[in-house]
């Protein structure tokens, strides 16, 4: 593995822990604090399909064995 591979495997993995610690906190907010449940949903569908592509992302730039 090369190292720009590497350095965007890094990359990838850090905003895919961003990401789950960003749904962890709106999941703590109660829905009508600033939100309605379905705006929650939609954010909380939205970053799921993020971390998703992000990674399928890590699994394209890991060399095949």
């Amino acid at each position: 593995m090369d190292i720009q591979q590497e350095i965007k495997i890094c990359i990838l993995s850090a905003r895919v822990k961003q990401q789950e610690q960003q749904i962890a906190e709106l999941q703590k907010q109660p829905a009508d604090m600033q939100l309605t449940s379905c705006e929650l949903e939609a954010i909380n569908n939205a970053t799921l399909m993020v971390i998703s592509n992000n990674l399928i992302e890590i699994k394209k730039a890991k060399p095949m064995h």
